[in-house]
């Protein structure tokens, strides 16, 4: 691990120490071992979307490599048509997102296709460059039947197209899934006795029964993440397998796994399946906030500030990955978090910034309010009166456990701050002085942090975690 000041720091790459450094080169595809078929494979299916999305440059062949070398056994494309038969790996109508062109996808060709430059740096950060854009016969030159290709037929024409050639590449079916929205382009993929899966947009609007999916050969479907147990009680009577997307939270993958899911598509598998504590884009990656260079700031300089908008009742929530358990025993190690506070701008009275420390990592929602933490955990709160609190929440109440007026203003409440975890009591407030407070707790469990404010303009910095033995 990592030190700082000599004190070990959350967060030293260890997706990159454990798994390898996601800027794998080509050479490596051999190092790669050939993957189980379906029908070698039990669930839960964990299928890398995009090829890890929220690790790697979204549908490249660098990012399928390292999803595959991650141990995920699925390679998920997105394949659009072209103007001239050919098939291309994009999950945008538009090539402006992902490439350094602009214009409808559907209207390249091969070759033009060939020419395009994928902005590595601009999806997965500034160890990537500039890649090339896949045409699925690279793929299925790689890895057709050594690894199951999850392949969405994304345009009109697609599905056929996509057949054609996984018949010219002799792909076996048992190392195919064919996906789509568009329930027609799946035709020509159980005509040719490949298994499909039909994406449903909405439960409610567009659903086409599980019981219709199955009588037209169908026996996957992929739900977005509002399914309900009902849906997947009547999925699986009518022997169709569920797939939700796109899953990212442990807790959410967790609920579905009881209602009866089969699977999921994540853009983060290795945290998804606790192969590692950090989540992708995480503020501790590397040590400090900002230092990843995931969306946090415009660098990757340690020192770049995250940005709290302060748009009404906007409440940001930032998972910055799993720490060790707090532990309640008097006996266990001091466990401190730092972090530092500028307040640049407030815009109403009733405003707040706050820490969270959580048992688990569920969405906290626009508009959440201190005390109303959904599931159990412990707030820190800093208030516009110049208070500065601890909340301890469960299951949507909270009481306060301690609370003091440290300033008279809010603008006063900025600072360098630390939550010090020891014998069973938190201490909370200014680092070096300017106001503390404490109270017992009995805070077994809380693993994840997050930050948040109303009404103001706040910067967070150097957010670090550390142990004292």
């Amino acid at each position: 691990m990592r030190k700082v000041n000599g004190i070990s720091a959350l967060a030293v790459g260890l997706i990159a120490i454990v798994f390898g450094s996601g800027a794998r080169d080509a050479a490596q595809t051999d190092s790669i071992p050939v993957g189980p078929g379906w029908s070698a494979l039990r669930p839960p299916y964990v299928i890398a979307h995009r090829g890890s999305a929220n690790l790697y440059p979204e549908n490249t062949m660098e990012a399928y490599r390292a999803a595959l070398l991650d141990g995920n056994p699925f390679v998920e494309a997105d394949c659009y048509l072209l103007a001239d038969g050919a098939v291309g790996i994009m999950h945008d109508a538009t090539l402006d997102r992902t490439t350094t062109s602009s214009g409808p996808t559907a209207l390249q060709t091969a070759k033009s296709w060939r020419q395009l430059k994928i902005n590595g740096r601009r999806l997965a950060g500034e160890k990537y460059g500039m890649l090339k854009a896949p045409l699925l016969e690279d793929i299925l030159d790689e890895f057709g039947n050594k690894h199951i290709v999850d392949l969405e037929a994304k345009n009109s024409g697609s599905g056929v197209a996509i057949v054609r050639l996984l018949t010219e590449h002799q792909i076996r079916p048992d190392y195919v899934l064919i996906n789509s929205f568009l329930i027609d382009e799946l035709s020509a993929a159980i005509a040719a006795g490949y298994p499909c899966c039909y994406d449903e947009k909405n439960l409610v609007k567009y659903a086409i029964p599980p019981v219709r999916l199955a009588e037209k050969g169908i026996k996957w479907v992929a739900i977005h993440t509002e399914v309900t147990p009902d849906y997947i009680a009547k999925a699986k009577q009518a022997g169709v397998k569920v797939i939700v997307y796109t899953v990212n939270r442990r807790y959410d993958w967790e609920r579905f796994r009881q209602m009866g899911a089969e699977g999921c598509y994540t853009d983060d598998p290795t945290y998804l399946l606790r192969m590692s504590r950090e989540r992708a884009g995480d503020g501790f990656l590397g040590g400090e906030l900002g230092s990843s260079g995931r969306g946090f700031g415009n660098d990757s300089s340690s020192k770049n500030p995250l940005l709290l908008p302060k748009h009404g009742e906007y409440f940001q929530s930032l998972l910055a990955g799993e720490t060790p358990a707090v532990l309640a025993a008097s006996n266990g190690p001091i466990l401190v978090y730092e972090f530092s506070v500028q307040i640049n701008q407030v815009s109403g009275g009733l405003s707040w910034i706050e820490a969270i420390l959580a048992q688990d990592d569920r969405r906290i929602e626009s508009g959440h309010f201190p005390g109303k933490l959904t599931g159990d955990g412990l707030e820190f709160v800093l208030r516009y009166t110049g208070e500065i609190e601890i909340i301890n929440c469960h299951d949507g109440s909270g009481a306060t456990l301690a609370k003091a007026k440290i300033a008279q203003d809010f603008r006063d409440l900025a600072g360098d701050y630390t939550i010090v975890f020891s014998g069973g009591t938190v201490g909370f407030g200014k680092k070096n002085g300017g106001g503390r407070i404490a109270a017992a707790v009995a805070a077994d469990g809380m693993r994840y942090l997050s930050f948040g404010a109303k009404g103001v303009d706040v910067q967070f910095q150097s957010v670090l975690y550390s142990t004292i033995k």
